[in-house]
């Protein structure tokens, strides 16, 4: 890893970190007028260059430039996940730069596909360099990542050259890989073993994953002492996650914000809020039914795919706040609007008050993991996985009783050994057929 350093492209990391940060305390004036300049740049090659884009601007008669923010979102139309997925291509510059397609895991509908050119990737990356550094984590640290991905060796062999690719960078970059699939307590006493023997500064991962590994730890009076800081990403994240996490590796702990659309929008500040990186994305929020807000955002470094007002379907529980001085925030991102449960009157019952209601008994911890599903007519039904020697203080009722009163519908309740991991290494914790 030393050898790295010497490294063009980490020397110059290092620099760009630097550079980077100085935007951070930009004004609003400042921040909108880089944005509009950003996204005429994009829209003046996207209406020629990008299939979707020409045609829309062709049948709308839209000029090749816009005055204001508020103009741009007025005229440009929202992109949705679902229509990014019939046909991507369509979102494909013809004069595109270098860089390469990327994947989505897949993990709420068939996995989509985008351009991402080299030169937005490290931006991106800086940008998460510079948020590490925040929380005590330097771009030469030794990493540990839970993750789905290259965690295990893939069942095809033609992709096991891709794999010991991913180990060896891994190895250079003094990084070591978790795997988020294997979950029960044999397998998480023995990743915090490996954690011990590695002597990381920095946990990163799959937000579910890591949590469960920090409820062991805290049950094993875990200590690591080179670690300072662990950061969640990629799955719903709740307040008393993150307070979890801190207790039970008894470091710092945050999350950040970001799909694989674009890489990282922000990250958690001191004050609990999501600081979005104005500089290489404009993210709006919009008031949805229920009391949410959706996001839609604009990614302003990506020409050969332009993301312009894109909705990824994340929603969170009120509206952006752009203060006059520094970066926009948010509150805590809630879910996927689609898996959020609902009262009969669509109004959204937040997943932290269903993980305040389900995961504590009489002030403990009962719950290692669990999956609640709201059916097409409105009911319940919740499968649990407990602590071995928790199972005693356990009821249902209490629990249902409970439900009943956040949503005003009946529910099931299904006490199971382990709940397993999606096939990307994930867990959705809340899933809905209800629409009210």
């Amino acid at each position: 890893m030393q050898l790295l350093k010497y490294l063009s492209r980490f020397q110059n990391a290092s620099k760009a970190i630097e550079e980077i940060r100085k935007r951070e305390s930009w004004s609003r004036n400042e921040i909108d007028a880089w944005q509009l300049e950003r996204i005429n740049r994009l829209w003046k090659s996207a209406r020629v260059d990008v299939p979707f884009y020409n045609e829309y601007s062709r049948n709308h008669r839209l000029s090749d430039s816009f005055q204001s923010l508020e103009d741009f979102e007025e005229q440009v139309p929202i992109v949705t996940g679902s229509e990014l997925r019939q046909d991507s291509r369509q979102f494909l510059s013809i004069n595109r730069g270098a860089g390469k397609w990327y994947r989505t895991s897949g993990t709420l509908a068939k996995p989509l596909v985008f351009f991402r050119e080299r030169a937005a990737h490290q931006e991106i990356l800086t940008a998460r360099y510079s948020f590490y550094e925040e929380w005590g984590i330097s771009l030469f640290d030794r990493l540990v990542q839970m993750w789905g991905q290259w965690s295990v060796l893939p069942p095809d062999k033609k992709l096991w050259l891709k794999f010991v690719q991913h180990r060896t960078l891994d190895w250079l970059r003094n990084r070591k890989r978790l795997s988020a699939y294997y979950l029960e307590r044999p397998e998480l006493q023995k990743d915090l073993q490996a954690i011990l023997g590695f002597h990381p500064i920095g946990i990163y991962g799959f937000a579910q994953s890591v949590h469960m590994l920090a409820l062991e730890a805290a049950r094993q009076d875990f200590r690591c002492p080179s670690l300072k800081g662990v950061v969640l990403t990629s799955e719903l994240i709740t307040p008393s996650m993150l307070t979890d996490v801190a207790k039970g590796f008894g470091v710092q702990t945050t999350q950040e914000y970001g799909c694989t659309e674009c890489e990282f929008i922000g990250g958690m500040g001191r004050d609990g809020l999501i600081q979005i990186r104005d500089d290489l994305v404009r993210v709006e929020t919009q008031a949805a039914d229920g009391g949410a807000y959706r996001t839609v955002f604009t990614v302003l470094n990506n020409p050969s795919f332009p993301l312009l007002r894109y909705q990824p379907g994340d929603t969170t529980a009120s509206p952006i706040q752009r203060p006059p001085q520094g970066f926009s925030t948010l509150d805590a991102i809630t879910g996927r609007f689609d898996d959020l449960i609902r009262r009969a009157d669509g109004t959204v019952v937040f997943p932290n008050q269903i993980d305040s209601a389900l995961a504590f008994h009489e002030g403990t911890r009962c719950v290692r993991r669990f999956h609640l599903h709201q059916k097409s007519n409105g009911q319940l039904h919740l499968r649990i996985a407990l602590f071995q020697d928790r199972k005693q203080e356990f009821f249902p009722e209490p629990t249902i009783a409970k439900l009943k009163d956040l949503t005003g519908f009946d529910a099931s309740v299904e006490i199971v050994d382990s709940i397993p991991t999606l096939i990307a290494g994930k867990h959705r914790p809340i899933t809905s057929e209800f629409k009210p």
